[in-house]
Protein backbone atom coordinates (compact mmCIF):
# COMPACT_ATOMS: atom_id res chain seq x y z
CA UNK A 1 0.00 0.00 0.00
CA UNK A 2 1.21 3.46 -0.84
CA UNK A 3 0.51 5.28 2.46
CA UNK A 4 1.41 4.48 6.03
CA UNK A 5 -1.27 2.55 7.87
CA UNK A 6 -0.99 1.85 11.57
CA UNK A 7 -2.25 -1.70 12.23
CA UNK A 8 -3.83 -2.44 15.59
CA UNK A 9 -4.42 -5.99 16.78
CA UNK A 10 -6.28 -7.05 19.92
CA UNK A 11 -6.63 -10.34 21.68
CA UNK A 12 -9.83 -12.16 20.78
CA UNK A 13 -12.59 -10.19 22.42
CA UNK A 14 -10.36 -8.57 25.02
CA UNK A 15 -10.80 -4.84 25.49
CA UNK A 16 -7.97 -2.70 24.14
CA UNK A 17 -5.76 -1.11 26.76
CA UNK A 18 -6.17 2.57 27.62
CA UNK A 19 -2.81 3.29 25.95
CA UNK A 20 -3.89 1.54 22.76
CA UNK A 21 -7.23 3.36 22.67
CA UNK A 22 -5.42 6.65 23.19
CA UNK A 23 -2.97 5.87 20.36
CA UNK A 24 -5.74 4.93 17.90
CA UNK A 25 -7.77 8.02 18.82
CA UNK A 26 -4.70 10.22 18.41
CA UNK A 27 -3.81 8.79 15.02
CA UNK A 28 -7.35 9.05 13.66
CA UNK A 29 -7.78 12.56 15.08
CA UNK A 30 -4.61 13.63 13.26
CA UNK A 31 -5.94 12.31 9.94
CA UNK A 32 -3.85 9.14 9.86
CA UNK A 33 -5.09 5.73 8.71
CA UNK A 34 -5.55 2.87 11.16
CA UNK A 35 -6.22 -0.80 10.38
CA UNK A 36 -8.54 -2.43 12.90
CA UNK A 37 -10.17 -5.86 13.09
CA UNK A 38 -13.89 -6.35 12.55
CA UNK A 39 -15.83 -9.58 12.92
CA UNK A 40 -15.03 -10.49 9.32
CA UNK A 41 -11.79 -8.85 8.12
CA UNK A 42 -9.37 -6.07 8.93
CA UNK A 43 -10.54 -2.68 7.79
CA UNK A 44 -8.66 0.56 7.17
CA UNK A 45 -10.26 3.50 8.92
CA UNK A 46 -9.99 7.26 8.49
CA UNK A 47 -11.55 10.30 10.06
CA UNK A 48 -14.59 11.14 7.91
CA UNK A 49 -14.52 14.90 8.40
CA UNK A 50 -10.89 15.38 7.33
CA UNK A 51 -10.49 15.67 3.53
CA UNK A 52 -6.80 14.73 3.66
CA UNK A 53 -7.61 11.56 5.63
CA UNK A 54 -10.23 10.53 3.07
CA UNK A 55 -7.77 11.24 0.26
CA UNK A 56 -5.18 9.01 1.97
CA UNK A 57 -7.74 6.25 2.26
CA UNK A 58 -8.75 6.64 -1.40
CA UNK A 59 -5.10 6.44 -2.44
CA UNK A 60 -4.45 3.34 -0.36
CA UNK A 61 -7.56 1.65 -1.72
CA UNK A 62 -7.08 2.93 -5.31
CA UNK A 63 -10.68 4.08 -5.06
CA UNK A 64 -12.31 6.70 -7.28
CA UNK A 65 -13.68 9.80 -5.57
CA UNK A 66 -17.27 9.04 -6.51
CA UNK A 67 -17.19 5.73 -4.61
CA UNK A 68 -17.77 6.60 -0.96
CA UNK A 69 -16.78 4.78 2.22
CA UNK A 70 -18.95 3.34 4.97
CA UNK A 71 -19.42 5.12 8.29
CA UNK A 72 -18.48 2.72 11.09
CA UNK A 73 -20.15 3.34 14.43
CA UNK A 74 -19.67 1.87 17.88
CA UNK A 75 -23.28 1.96 18.98
CA UNK A 76 -26.67 1.67 17.29
CA UNK A 77 -27.70 4.98 18.88
CA UNK A 78 -25.83 6.60 15.98
CA UNK A 79 -28.98 5.96 13.94
CA UNK A 80 -30.58 8.85 15.84
CA UNK A 81 -28.42 11.17 13.71
CA UNK A 82 -30.64 10.36 10.72
CA UNK A 83 -33.67 12.67 10.91
CA UNK A 84 -36.02 10.47 8.87
CA UNK A 85 -35.06 6.89 9.65
CA UNK A 86 -37.34 4.34 8.04
CA UNK A 87 -38.97 1.82 10.32
CA UNK A 88 -37.60 -1.03 8.17
CA UNK A 89 -34.02 0.26 8.62
CA UNK A 90 -34.46 0.39 12.39
CA UNK A 91 -35.83 -3.19 12.39
CA UNK A 92 -32.89 -4.44 10.30
CA UNK A 93 -30.44 -2.80 12.70
CA UNK A 94 -32.23 -4.31 15.71
CA UNK A 95 -32.09 -7.77 14.16
CA UNK A 96 -28.62 -7.80 12.53
CA UNK A 97 -26.49 -5.31 14.45
CA UNK A 98 -23.87 -5.54 15.57
CA UNK A 99 -22.67 -7.46 12.56
CA UNK A 100 -21.61 -7.32 8.92
CA UNK A 101 -24.67 -5.43 7.70
CA UNK A 102 -24.25 -2.04 6.05
CA UNK A 103 -27.38 0.08 5.97
CA UNK A 104 -27.52 2.70 3.22
CA UNK A 105 -29.72 5.41 4.68
CA UNK A 106 -31.21 8.61 3.37
CA UNK A 107 -29.57 11.55 5.11
CA UNK A 108 -26.12 12.91 5.81
CA UNK A 109 -25.28 13.32 9.48
CA UNK A 110 -22.99 16.22 10.40
CA UNK A 111 -19.34 15.39 9.72
CA UNK A 112 -20.15 12.86 7.01
CA UNK A 113 -20.67 15.28 4.13
CA UNK A 114 -17.43 14.10 2.46
CA UNK A 115 -18.28 10.44 2.96
CA UNK A 116 -21.82 10.42 1.56
CA UNK A 117 -23.24 10.55 -1.94
CA UNK A 118 -26.46 11.98 -3.29
CA UNK A 119 -27.95 12.45 0.18
CA UNK A 120 -27.29 8.84 1.23
CA UNK A 121 -24.86 7.44 3.83
CA UNK A 122 -23.72 3.86 4.41
CA UNK A 123 -23.45 2.92 8.09
CA UNK A 124 -22.25 -0.22 9.84
CA UNK A 125 -21.84 -1.38 13.44
CA UNK A 126 -19.05 -3.99 13.68
CA UNK A 127 -19.70 -6.97 15.95
CA UNK A 128 -16.07 -7.18 17.08
CA UNK A 129 -16.52 -5.66 20.55
CA UNK A 130 -13.03 -4.11 21.00
CA UNK A 131 -13.30 -2.20 17.72
CA UNK A 132 -16.89 -1.15 18.43
CA UNK A 133 -15.77 0.17 21.83
CA UNK A 134 -13.02 2.23 20.21
CA UNK A 135 -15.46 3.67 17.68
CA UNK A 136 -18.05 4.44 20.37
CA UNK A 137 -15.53 6.48 22.34
CA UNK A 138 -14.57 8.76 19.43
CA UNK A 139 -16.01 12.27 19.21
CA UNK A 140 -15.67 12.39 15.42
CA UNK A 141 -17.01 10.13 12.64
CA UNK A 142 -14.85 7.41 11.11
CA UNK A 143 -15.24 5.65 7.78
CA UNK A 144 -13.63 2.48 6.62
CA UNK A 145 -13.11 -0.08 3.95
CA UNK A 146 -11.70 -3.59 3.92
CA UNK A 147 -7.91 -3.59 4.11
CA UNK A 148 -7.37 -5.84 1.09
CA UNK A 149 -6.12 -4.51 -2.22
CA UNK A 150 -8.81 -4.08 -4.88
CA UNK A 151 -9.94 -7.55 -6.02
CA UNK A 152 -7.44 -9.05 -3.55
CA UNK A 153 -8.02 -11.67 -0.90
CA UNK A 154 -9.58 -10.57 2.39
CA UNK A 155 -7.04 -9.74 5.09
CA UNK A 156 -8.01 -11.51 8.29
CA UNK A 157 -4.92 -11.05 10.45
CA UNK A 158 -2.72 -8.12 11.41
CA UNK A 159 0.42 -9.62 9.88
CA UNK A 160 -1.19 -9.62 6.43
CA UNK A 161 -1.71 -5.85 6.49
Amino acid sequence: MSAAVETVAFGSGSPPSRALRKRVTSLLAAGELVALPTETVYGIFARADRPEALERLRNVKHRPEEKVFTWHVGDARALARFPHLWHSARRLAEKYWPGPLTLVLHGVPHGLELASAGGWTGVRLPAFAPTAKLLADLDFPVVGSSANRPAGAALVDAAAI
